[in-house]
């Protein structure tokens, strides 16, 4: 496993250790960030696709209101800005992110 695969495993690990009475909404936000992913990785061509505004308050609700969250966006990628995470694009996916 390559090296940002581990820290991107390990924040997981360390978001479900935060919130242990929530499993439902860790679920919730994994399968959201998934989302988010598979999207840039099946259309990066869509800017809509490689944006999050994180003041979205689905976005709080489901990914921002769990510790560490945007810690794993920005390993797998995305950017900070004032109001946006931004996806920079690459030429080709690195091997840590594969998307089902």
């Amino acid at each position: 496993m390559d090296v940002v695969a581990e820290k991107i495993r390990a924040k997981l690990v360390e978001l479900k250790k935060a919130h242990p009475d929530d499993s439902a909404g860790v679920t919730t936000c994994f399968q959201t960030m998934q989302k988010y992913l598979a999207n840039v990785y099946r259309d990066s061509s869509q800017e809509k696709f490689r944006n999050i505004r994180v003041s979205n308050p689905a976005f709080q609700q489901r990914v921002g209101a769990f510790t560490g969250s945007l810690d794993i966006l920005e390993l797998c990628g995305f950017k900070a800005s004032c109001i946006t995470y931004l996806l920079t694009v690459h030429t080709t996916w690195p091997a840590h992110i594969q998307c089902h």
